[in-house]
C-alpha cells in the first residue's frame, strides 16, 4: 500500500556551508550508512541511532555524534538542520532494509493454511 503524497514528508536536504568537522561527521555517517555490512540500530526510548561496522561505531544522540574506533573517540555537536538530515536519512535506510527483510521472508511463505497448521502441530 502506497502512502498518499500529501502524507509523505519532504526529504530534508543537507545544510550548506558546514564547518569541516561537521562535514566530516556527515561524510562518515553516509559512508557507514550505505555499507551493507553496517548494522543499524535504533533506541526508541532514548531516540538514539547506532551504526556499527567493525571497527567503527557511531552513535547519534540528539545533536551529538560520537564516533569510535579501536583507538579514537570523537564527539561532535551538530546543527539542528544536520541532526534532522541525519535522523531522516537513517530512518529511511532502516525502513528500506526492513522492507527488504520482510519481502525476503514473505517470498518463502507457504500460502496453504492447512500445511502451516500441520507444521505448527509438530512443534509441540
Amino acid at each position: 500500500m502506497k502512502t498518499p503524497s500529501w502524507l509523505t514528508p519532504k526529504d530534508p536536504t543537507l545544510p550548506k556551508n558546514l564547518d569541516l568537522t561537521e562535514q566530516q561527521v556527515v561524510d562518515i555517517f553516509e559512508e557507514l550508512l550505505v555499507n551493507p555490512k553496517t548494522e543499524l540500530h535504533y533506541d526508541p526510548e532514548r531516540y538514539e541511532c547506532f551504526l556499527e561496522c567493525d571497527p567503527y561505531f557511531m552513535v547519534m544522540e540528539g545533536s551529538k555524534a560520537i564516533i569510535v574506533n579501536s583507538i579514537y573517540s570523537h564527539e561532535v555537536t551538530m546543527s539542528h538542520k544536520t541532526e534532522v538530515y541525519i535522523s531522516f536519512t537513517f530512518n529511511k535506510e532502516v525502513s528500506k532494509r526492513r522492507q527488504a527483510l520482510k519481502l525476503k521472508y514473505l517470498s518463502k511463505v507457504e500460502k496453504n493454511l492447512g500445511k502451516i497448521l500441520e507444521s505448527v502441530k509438530k512443534l509441540s
